[in-house]
């Protein structure tokens, strides 16, 4: 999938043309109004029962009787008491209220039976496993998780941060799921990054990056970066006691990307 930059607010990101929902209908409510929108439907004038205001209503609407839910609450109070209400002196059946007091003895609402329980979560079970093969599926869980979880920054990336915001080095910290790189089985989340001049930092912590399944994924993670035309620069956790060393490194590879 390519990267691109979102129709409204110019962020990358690797959906169609938004990079979110909330972009599209911020586009679509600026760009498509009324007639321009090609959903558009001639609204139908009525007037609220209870209130007497004119409200439009789409031509699928057209039984509403009320402008608002307020209206229609208080209509009900005033207008549907007692007699009045259609339900006034009608009872359900004898037959449907024995069968709601069963289903409620395991517990509220309709309770299964312990055989019809155990098919469905089978059928939940493998259901799962096969959305999860999919890797379009997979990939877009991971990165919902990433997000949802709101991830701070750590101790060592805290003090790279510092570190660059004093010098002023152009690079932004990513490593919160802002910014993903796609590859297959799984997208990549860079730590800090200069899109502009294409260009990664990555902290690798001493203990996890130094563990072989995690050589095997940091390979593949430097292969899509590459893939992309990002040049990666790796920080190890260690460096961070020498800062000099660390800004002289990170100077050394900005002045060898722009020869």
């Amino acid at each position: 999938m390519k990267i691109k930059s979102c129709v409204y607010c110019g962020k990358l990101h690797k959906n169609k043309r938004f990079c979110s929902i909330g972009c599209r209908n911020k586009w679509y409510s600026e760009n498509k109004k009324g007639e321009d929108n090609h959903n558009y439907k001639e609204r139908i004038k009525k007037r609220c029962l209870f209130c007497n205001k004119e409200f439009e209503v789409l031509p699928s609407r057209n039984k509403r009787k009320f402008c608002c839910t307020t209206c229609f609450s208080n209509y009900n109070k005033t207008e549907r008491v007692g007699k009045k209400n259609p339900m006034w002196g009608k009872t359900h059946k004898k037959e449907s209220i024995e069968k709601w007091r069963e289903s409620r003895k395991n517990g509220k609402g309709f309770a299964c039976k312990d055989e019809t329980k155990k098919l469905m979560s089978i059928k939940a079970k493998v259901f799962v496993k096969e959305l999860w093969k999919n890797p379009e599926y997979k990939e877009r869980q991971l990165m919902l998780q990433r997000i949802g979880q709101e991830l701070k920054p750590n101790i060592p990336e805290i003090k790279l941060i510092k570190i660059i915001k004093e010098n002023k080095f152009p690079f932004k910290y990513v490593g919160d799921g802002k910014f993903w790189i796609p590859s297959q089985p799984i997208s990549f989340n860079p730590d800090f990054i200069n899109v502009q001049e294409k260009l990664i930092i990555e902290l690798f912590g001493d203990y996890w990056h130094n563990l072989d399944k995690s050589k095997i994924r940091d390979k593949k993670r430097l292969e899509a970066y590459t893939k992309f035309g990002y040049k990666t620069l790796i920080i190890w956790e260690y460096e961070l006691k020498e800062i000099i060393g660390v800004i002289n490194k990170i100077k050394e590879f900005i002045i060898e990307d722009a020869h």
